[in-house]
Order: structure tokens, then C-alpha cells, then sequence
């Protein structure tokens, strides 16, 4: 079945589209350039992708994607599309530790067995000799299925502030750690699942993509900096609710999918973010 997207034309790019480009693109320069990203780095990389893109998502029916086809579409030389072609792009598996440390946060912060009346994650103790009791050992165990050391696990969770331990050996959760604040590999990683989800969710609406997903924020200008600071209080406190909510939700209906064995195959993200700036004549963020 063909792939083809609507809207794809050799004219020259709306300039609100370029403005949209540059304002996306500019925080993303200054990660790049402070990581030592440099242009002709950038440039090998966006080849591969233009021509991994071309392959995946157009295609026209009942006809062979060509070389040419991919040189025509992505303006890159045939002779380099031919090389590309015959080389795969990694794609990353997720990192064991934050594999792992998502899968036990869910189950902490969501299942009665770990919080309290007020719905609030427990401390836990390090381990307990029954294993329908709740502890930290039991926690890992249902969250890695028994395949990591609870020690192991422990340490890194300590390493990244995710998790304290008291005097009395009791484990507890930062429950504001979703994303570890001590590794940029980690934060890296989370940083490519949401952005890139976000992104792709508005290139989805912009080529009329049906049913449009939903994308919608609020932004006010002309506010103090007290105003600010008690509406990012405030929304902090619904985004972690809102996130909270779906997490409860997601895991019962997953755990019901897995029990009936539908073998659910579908994949979504839901994010809530806050920025703030000085007002100024720049349009990009």
C-alpha cells in the first residue's frame, strides 16, 4: 500500500513554515553547539535520515523506489542516496535503568499496595521475608519480573536522586523524579521520547492528518515575575496530577489487555510542559 503524504511539492516552502523551522530549530543549535555537534556531523546525519524517511514513508503504489526518485524528492546526489541506502541507522534500545526505573516508578506511585490512605508513595522497607509484603526488594522483583538485583537497582535509583534511603533502611521516592536531574545520557534519552512525540504529533495535524491529535497550550505575555511564579506553582501541580491520573489509568487497562491476552500493539505519549522568557522582538523561543 502506498505511503505517500499529501502536500509534497518542488516549490519553494511557505515562509511560515521557514519561520516555524527556525524558531524549532534554534533552541536545538544551541544544544547541538554546546555538545560539540558540528555542522558537517549534522549534515551526514540529516542525509541518512532524509533518505531513511523517503524509504519508509514515500513510496508510490505498485511502483520500486528508486535511487532517483530518492535524489529527486530529497535533493541529496543519487550517487550518496545509493550509499545511504545500504546502511541501516542504529535504533537505540531503551536503557536498562530507565527501563526499569519507569516501569517501578508506575507501579509506586499507582498501586494501593505501595501508597497510603492519601494515595501518596510509601517508604518502603529494603526487603521483607514475605513476598506479598510491600518493600523495596518486592518492588523490583514485579517491576523487573526477577531479572535485576534489587542492590543493583537501588544504587543506581540513589545515584540519579530518584530514591533516598534513611537510617532506619527505609527507601523513598522522589516523587518529582520522573526525570532524573544527575545523568544527561538519561535526561537525553527522555528528551528524544517527548520531543520527538510532540513533533510528531503537530506534523500529523499540519499534513491534515485524521483524526487530528490534540495540541494545544497556553501562553500569556506582560506578566510580573510573581504572576509567573504562581502559575508555574499551579501548573506543576495539575500537570503532575493530570500525569498521575493517566498513569493509573494506562496500567489498568494495560494489565487488562495483557490478562485477556489481546497482545495490545499501540503506543501513545501524553506530556505537559512550562517555559518561561524575557519578552523581547525574537519570535523563537
Amino acid at each position: 500500500m502506498a505511503k505517500t503524504p499529501s502536500h509534497t511539492s518542488s516549490t519553494e516552502p511557505s515562509d511560515t513554515l521557514v519561520l516555524a523551522l527556525v524558531r524549532l530549530l534554534k533552541p536545538l543549535m544551541k544544544l547541538l553547539i554546546s555538545r560539540g555537534i558540528t555542522l558537517p556531523y549534522l549534515t551526514r546525519l540529516l542525509k541518512s535520515l532524509y533518505v531513511e524517511v523517503a524509504k519508509s514513508d514515500f513510496e508510490l503504489a505498485d511502483k520500486r523506489l528508486t535511487d532517483s526518485r530518492i535524489s529527486l524528492i530529497t535533493g541529496i546526489h543519487r550517487k550518496d542516496v545509493q550509499k545511504l541506502r545500504a546502511v541501516e541507522i542504529t535504533q537505540p534500545e531503551v536503557p536498562a535503568n530507565i527501563s526499569i526505573g519507569t516501569r517501578l516508578i508506575s507501579i509506586w506511585v499507582d498501586d494501593r499496595a505501595y501508597t497510603n490512605d492519601k494515595g501518596v508513595p510509601r517508604k518502603l522497607p529494603l526487603r521483607s521475608d514475605d513476598d506479598t509484603e510491600p518493600s523495596f526488594e518486592n518492588l523490583v522483583n514485579q517491576a523487573s519480573r526477577r531479572d535485576l538485583s534489587p542492590r543493583v537497582v537501588l544504587d543506581e535509583l540513589v545515584r540519579l536522586g530518584i530514591v533516598t534511603v534513611d537510617d532506619d533502611q527505609r527507601v523513598a521516592l522522589n516523587v518529582e523524579a520522573f526525570v532524573p536531574d544527575n545523568s544527561f545520557d538519561e535526561k537525553a534519552w527522555y528528551f528524544g521520547e517527548n520531543v520527538s512525540a510532540h513533533i510528531a504529533a503537530g506534523v500529523h495535524n499540519l499534513l491534515e492528518g485524521r483524526p487530528p491529535f490534540m495540541e494545544r497550550s497556553v501562553s500569556y505575555s506582560g506578566l510580573s515575575e510573581q504572576d509567573v511564579a504562581r502559575l508555574e506553582k499551579k501548573i506543576t501541580r495539575l500537570g503532575m496530577k493530570a500525569l498521575k491520573d493517566i498513569n493509573h489509568d494506562a496500567q489498568k487497562l494495560k494489565q487488562s489487555t495483557e490478562e485477556h491476552g489481546d497482545g495490545g500493539k499501540l503506543r501513545f505519549t501524553f506530556g505537559v510542559y512550562f517555559y518561561k522568557k524575557e519578552e523581547n522582538d525574537d519570535p523563537s523561543v
